[in-house]
């Protein structure tokens, strides 16, 4: 299975891991490797988190980073990550992706 983080979600991943990283190294590294072992599992597994509105699947970063969300579409053989961000702040900022990574398959 091929995973693609769409060029937004890896600005949001960069971005959260540093503001995680500012308040504290141990908690940038902790979230980074929170969020490579979703990564992972959703290459591994794409249909094992449910899927919602639009065919967009949704995982928590559980259990430290309950609020945040890693949000993402299969389609063939190919995964693609739109958007990693916090479940309560514009919990669907990134539906205006979907098309634009509908494109990119």
């Amino acid at each position: 299975m091929t995973l693609i983080l769409h060029p937004a979600a890896k600005r949001d991943l960069l971005e959260l891991t540093k503001f995680f990283f500012e308040i504290d190294p141990a908690l940038g590294n902790k979230f980074d490797a929170r969020a490579d072992h979703y990564l992972r599992l959703i290459r591994q597994s794409p249909a094992l988190f449910h899927e919602g509105k639009f065919g967009i699947r949704r995982v928590n970063l559980a259990p430290t980073f309950q609020a945040y969300f890693i949000a993402y579409f299969c389609r063939n053989d190919t995964t693609i990550v739109l958007a990693i961000g916090h479940a309560k702040r514009r919990p669907y900022y990134f539906r205006n992706r979907i098309d634009e990574a509908r494109e990119m398959l």
